[in-house]
């Protein structure tokens, strides 16, 4: 049944722990030839962003805003719009802006940026080496830091390379080889956890075995990049481990690793809190090993569970659940009832979204949801914005002293999601200083007084910056907002 533009199918499988109601949106409809390839991500609004390959015009995309799907249209200034398209990726921001990757296999990747329906320029992303990616992955630390890990070719072996893009510049600027060795690694996956260290799955090479062997590898990168542990998760298995994803849970301190290998899709998780990674256990579905190798599974973390996104071997989509409690896989749930190629899933307000398309040509990509495990909110505060500063000279009968008067306002961001705030805190350094120190100038300034006048110190001509924090109290806690330079 077509009505308004939406192919609508329901569909209700209950089983042996939840059921799941699917309602389907047609995102390429009016588009001509095969379209695949999406990437799905939300913000924190609720708005929702999907990108897939067209025909021939390069990536298209399609946004969720008040309960409508934008028209499909291409992102704007693509380099480069014809070649084999792979992978795609999106993460959202503290401040709700889409960060967006594509890559083309064997020759380029792509980055640009999406806000207020808004597009950045797409930019080639800077790999120091020749790119042979099959697999791109993005994740983002809580700083706003995107992490993006990509597979290039330094000489004659494949690496994973890690890149780095810091909140406000325009493309990712710094590269880490993280597997430079003998050995030749690619399809990476990454990502943060709630210490923002990282955590990097892939396919690793294993030579002096007398026979290939492709092993499951999982990389674990503190804060400031370096190595803290390395694994080969699949190692007991040995055979050819494909297609691997990773996912880390900010609310139990688990992560965990999920690949294919002959016919199968297992799993192995670590808690960081006793230090010790499961036995490996299949995620209760299995699919055939296709010649366009699109055996992907995806992995993501909500409240304290995780969901798989997978295929079985006559191409229908199922979405299984890792229950945190229990430390087990529930029934698999079956997305769609027509086989599918390529596909994307992301966790939103207790939501599992997820983006695909379909196997007859032409393909059309498509878009549901399905009710995940609750979560709270992640609510964050912002510091405050439009910080001011005014040098006055005050005078008495015999003398004048100089005051500093800052002003600011609180922090939109604050306002819009509705965020109390308790009190600011006021930092000041020296201009010849790069950072603020960590205890406030002044602290519990009233959050109804948006001004102080420093009177200590101060000349003529202007010494110090200020920065202006906000504090709320969230879940009971009492947080203050980063100093953003």
């Amino acid at each position: 049944m077509r009505k308004l533009g939406l192919f609508i199918l329901s569909l209700a499988f209950s089983v042996a722990a939840f059921a799941a109601d699917f309602t389907y949106t047609h995102l390429s409809k009016g588009l001509n030839g095969n379209n695949r390839y999406p990437g799905i991500a939300a913000d924190s609004m609720g708005r929702r962003l999907v990108i897939f390959r067209s025909h021939s015009r390069g990536m298209f995309y399609t946004y969720f805003k008040d309960g409508t799907w934008s028209k499909p249209a291409p992102i704007p200034n693509q380099l480069q719009t014809e070649g084999t398209y792979l992978g795609s990726d999106i993460v959202v921001d503290s401040e709700d802006r889409f960060h967006v990757v594509w890559e083309l296999m064997d020759d380029n990747a792509y980055y640009a940026s999406f806000k207020d329906e808004v597009w950045t320029n797409t930019k080639l992303i800077p790999v120091p080496v020749r790119y042979e990616g099959f697999q791109i992955s993005l994740d983002i630390r809580s700083n706003d830091e995107v992490v993006v890990a990509v597979c290039a070719r330094p000489l004659h072996r494949k690496d994973v390379f890690l890149g780095f893009l810091q909140k406000g510049d325009s493309n990712f600027s710094h590269f880490i080889n993280a597997t430079d060795d003998a050995e030749s690694t690619s399809s990476p996956a990454v990502a943060a956890d709630e210490n923002d260290h990282l955590w990097i799955a892939y396919k690793g090479e294993v030579f002096g075995l007398g026979k290939e062997v492709l092993r499951t590898c999982v990389m674990h990168l503190n804060r400031n990049n370096n190595l803290v542990g390395f694994d080969q998760v699949s190692a007991e298995q040995d055979g050819f481990a494909f297609l691997q994803a990773i996912a880390a849970n900010k609310n139990t301190g688990v992560v965990m690793a999920t690949w294919w290998l002959k016919g199968t899709f297992f799993s192995r998780w670590y808690d960081q809190a006793t230090e010790k990674w499961s036995p490996i256990r299949s995620i209760g579905l299995g699919t055939q090993r296709h010649p366009d190798f699109s055996m992907w599974n995806k992995v993501v973390a909500q409240g304290k569970n995780f969901y798989c996104l997978a295929k079985n071997s006559q191409h229908i989509l199922h979405v299984m659940k890792f229950n945190g409690e229990t430390k087990a896989w529930e029934d698999p749930i079956r997305v769609y009832d027509k086989s599918v190629v390529y596909y994307d899933l992301y966790p939103s307000d207790g939501n599992i979204l997820i983006a695909f398309c379909t196997r007859e040509a032409p393909t059309q990509v498509y878009f549901t949801s399905m009710v995940g495990s609750y979560e709270e909110p992640k609510i964050r505060i912002k510091s405050a914005v439009n910080v001011q500063v005014e040098t006055e000279l005050e005078r008495s009968f015999f003398s004048g002293t100089y005051i500093n008067h800052v002003t600011w306002e609180n922090n939109p961001y604050n306002i819009e999601r509705e965020v109390t705030i308790d009190s600011f805190n006021l930092y000041r350094k020296l201009k010849t200083e790069a950072k603020y120190g960590s205890t406030p100038y002044q602290a519990a300034i009233p959050a109804s007084q948006y001004f102080f006048e420093d009177k200590f110190g101060i000349e003529a001509t202007p010494l110090y910056d200020y920065a202006v924090t906000c504090v709320a109290t969230i879940n009971g806690e009492q947080k203050e907002s980063q100093i953003e330079y």
